[in-house]
């Protein structure tokens, strides 16, 4: 999201003062996360987070 921010503030500077904190809701990460759903997939996969 950084890198996006980033390139949209070259045509509009104010996107740069916004805070992405602010902006994306990691609720849905934290739920899957402890869940184990993501270790799971990532095994399923043969690789490591």
């Amino acid at each position: 999201m950084r890198n996006v921010q980033r390139l949209m503030a070259l045509r509009n500077p104010k996107v740069g003062e916004v805070k992405i904190d602010n902006v994306i809701d990691n609720r849905i990460i934290k739920r899957l996360d402890d869940s184990g759903f993501i270790d799971k997939a990532y095994a399923a996969q043969g690789t490591k987070p």
